[in-house]
């Protein structure tokens, strides 16, 4: 058995994760599928009449009637395409943060569900008949999933370091920007209570991963150092 330990420089540790490395080169490839889809479907739910009822997303259509399929066009179609562009923006530089360092799984298989189940959810909060579209959720969900995957990438560093990373990072993205009567708020604080809690149990989850990658990271830092010292 080898029980060989990696040589680790302690002020690398301590400055350094694996999110200081460089990216998965595919990481906009969940993004561009995602923006094409909900690209179509916006254009779809703006301009093709029969399709936007049938894809219609509010309390009786989709609990009364049944159509729970409608939530995921919800999460898809935006009510303009000022809209659509506002969210692209912010979901294209969040899930390229995510699915760079923690892989298009995560994207797919956890996070755009929980943007479904987030919509439903605030649905519920509305009147039967109002209709609510948009990937707002998903923006105030991938956020704080962010964040949270970011403290637990960096907990081996001293706790001021990462404190006022976090916090600096936290109030200048979820601050509000400004109030529109139009804008459900409200999905917005259950998308950022859902990103926390899926950052919580998914970074618990991958602790020994992350820890894996943090040392092997370091390890190499340090031996590039170490080569470079030798004469």
């Amino acid at each position: 058995m080898n029980d060989h330990k990696p040589v680790i420089d302690s002020e690398i540790w301590d400055r350094n994760s694996f999110l200081s490395n460089n990216p998965e080169y595919s990481l906009l490839l969940s993004f561009v599928a995602y923006a094409s889809i909900a690209w179509v479907v916006t254009l779809l739910f703006l301009y093709v009449p029969p399709v936007a009822n049938a894809m219609r997303c509010d309390g009786n259509t989709v609990f009364y009637q049944g159509k729970l399929v409608n939530l995921v066009w919800g999460v898809f179609a935006h009510s303009s395409l000022s809209h659509y562009v506002s969210n692209m923006m912010y979901i294209g530089i969040f899930s390229a943060l995510i699915t760079g360092w923690f892989g298009h799984r995560v994207f797919w298989a956890l996070l755009v569900p929980v943007a479904v189940s987030v919509h439903g959810i605030s649905l519920l909060t509305y009147p039967p008949g109002v209709q609510l579209v948009g990937s707002s959720g998903l923006v105030f969900i991938l956020i704080p999933f962010w964040i949270v995957m970011f403290r637990f990438a960096t907990a081996h560093q001293s706790p001021f370091r990462k404190n006022l990373k976090t916090v600096g990072v936290a109030l200048m993205l979820l601050w509000p920007m400004g109030f529109s009567p139009s804008t459900s708020y409200r999905t917005h604080y259950i998308g950022m209570l859902a990103g926390l809690v899926a950052g919580l149990i998914y970074g618990f989850i991958k602790r020994k991963e992350i820890l894996r990658r943090n040392i092997e990271y370091c390890a190499q830092l340090t031996a590039g150092i170490d080569k470079k010292r030798k004469p």
